[in-house]
Order: C-alpha cells, then structure tokens, then sequence
C-alpha cells in the first residue's frame, strides 16, 4: 500500500540518468578538447571544411568525395543553422549524442552491468573525446538492429 495502489509504478531513472550523464561528459569533454586546442586538423576539420562548402557554396557532391558519406548531406542540413564558428562544436555534440543514445535502452534491457560495461568501454570515450567520424553512427544503428532483431521484429531491423 506504498503508492495506495492506484498510481502506476515508478519507472526507474538510473538508466536515463546514466545516459544523460555519459552524454554530458563525453560532450564537454570533447568541446573542452576542441575549444583548448583547436584540433581542426585531422577529420574533424576535414568534414568542418565539406559541411561549409555544401552549406555556403552549394557543392553537394563534397559528400560523395573521397569516402562516400551521404549522411553528410544529413549534418549539413542540421548545421545550416549555425554559425561557422560553432559547426565544430554542434558536430562533436551531434556524435557524442549517437554513442549515448543505445545505453538507457541496453541499460532497461539487460540492466546494470551490461550499462556498466558500456559506460567504462575505452572504446565509447576514446572515439566520443578524440575526433569526428561519421561511421560512429554505427554504434546506434548496431543496437537499433540487435534490438530489434531480438524482439522478433526483422523488417524494423533492416529500416
């Protein structure tokens, strides 16, 4: 008789929690590292350089230069809005948010540990902190699709 048996129970916050502060660690850490040191030398600078030449000068076949990334035409479009200087910072945002994204779910699903194991993986921090990469959008649609594919749902695993 704790809750008078008429509210539904209360969902469990850990997991969000954990999501939201791996998010806002990885992103301050990554916008710390930029604003400090200015790395636009390596990929990040590179895909800065494709963004703005798509974004400013119309050439949106810079997406299909080199590696073939159509899911640059997706980041421009998202960071048509801001200013030049803040492109960097929006983008470092926008991947730390991708490799968040699956640990509330992992997290409601198999529970603490697996979250744990997820949160602490070098591999999430040293790819969150260092550089811009489109390819770690990967990370989200992976769990999307073993998500899926678990419940027993194959055409949502494949869109």
């Amino acid at each position: 008789m704790t809750r008078l048996d008429i509210l539904p129970p209360e969902p469990e916050r850990w997991p969000r929690t954990m999501g939201i502060v791996l998010f806002g660690v990885l992103a301050g850490m990554a916008c710390l590292r930029y604003l400090a040191l200015g790395t636009l030398v390596h990929d990040l600078g590179l895909t800065v350089r494709d963004l703005t030449a798509m974004n400013s000068e119309g050439q949106w076949w810079r997406a299909m230069n080199g590696h073939i990334q159509p899911v640059l035409w997706l980041f421009a479009w998202l960071m048509r809005p801001l200013p030049e200087w803040l492109a960097p910072l929006g983008l470092m945002v926008a991947q730390t948010f991708a490799l968040a994204l699956p640990l509330p779910a992992l997290a409601r699903r198999y529970g603490p540990f697996p979250a744990l194991a997820y949160f602490a993986f070098f591999a999430v921090w040293y790819n969150g902190v260092l550089d811009f990469h489109t390819d770690h959008l990967a990370v989200p649609l992976t769990f999307w699709f073993f998500f899926a594919a678990q419940d027993g749902k194959p055409w949502r695993a494949a869109f």
